[in-house]
């Protein structure tokens, strides 16, 4: 905690803002500022009791948090320090001002970028995977396939193909062509059931007279 308290031990400090007592918690703060921006704690909302655990020295002499009150009241007016409430809670956001904590420290060097875009990765063997000239590419290539690698040869080649006959075409398809015996008996049949249903269902006179 005494790494960067000499920053706010400053001889013309008490003179000019007659900071008195106010200065420990001053010094509290720059002890505790992350970023030369001046925020305290990361810029996280704090409370008058984290200042009160974190106050260096005896811990029977820590201040009460109504004397802590008064110091931050004092630092404001001073121009020394901007505290904003955190949203609804009680904690506060607190940035100092004008401090002197990573004055002299150097910005970090400018970012240059790549004037090409880096080289991919190759999933198989994780290398980086460059494009082949054509000059460098062989002038013949042996694309020969051994007995193993080549196709198959189909198994609908090696079947004989099938040839409609006669005979095939006879069982597929029912005969329509009939001869004269079996068209005789057909009428046969027909006119025996004709005879039939006459017989079951007589036909009345009116109805032959319409006829």
């Amino acid at each position: 905690m005494t790494k960067f308290r000499f920053v706010a031990v400053h001889p013309d400090r008490p003179a000019l803002w007659k900071l008195g007592a106010a200065a420990a918690l001053h010094d509290l703060l720059i002890d505790n500022q992350t970023d030369p921006q001046g925020r305290v704690f990361y810029g996280h909302p704090i409370s008058y009791a984290w200042l009160y655990a974190r106050w260096p020295g005896n811990p029977d002499e820590r201040p009460v948090i109504r004397t802590l009150q008064r110091y931050m009241a004092k630092l404001k007016r001073a121009g020394l320090v901007q505290v904003r409430r955190a949203g609804m809670s009680d904690g506060m956001r607190v940035v100092l001002l004008g401090s002197a904590k990573w004055a002299n420290a150097a910005p970090p060097p400018p970012v240059q970028m790549p004037l090409y875009a880096p080289k991919t990765l190759s999933i198989s063997r994780g290398r980086p995977v460059e494009k082949q000239r054509k000059s460098d590419t062989p002038a013949t290539t042996d694309v020969s396939f051994t007995r193993r690698q080549m196709c198959r040869r189909k198994e609908v080649r090696s079947k004989p193909e099938e040839k409609i006959t006669v005979a095939s075409l006879s069982h597929a398809m029912p005969r329509v062509q009939k001869t004269q015996d079996e068209l005789a008996e057909r009428r046969r049949l027909l006119r025996e059931q004709a005879e039939a249903l006459q017989e079951k269902f007589p036909v009345r006179e009116k109805t032959k007279a319409a006829l």
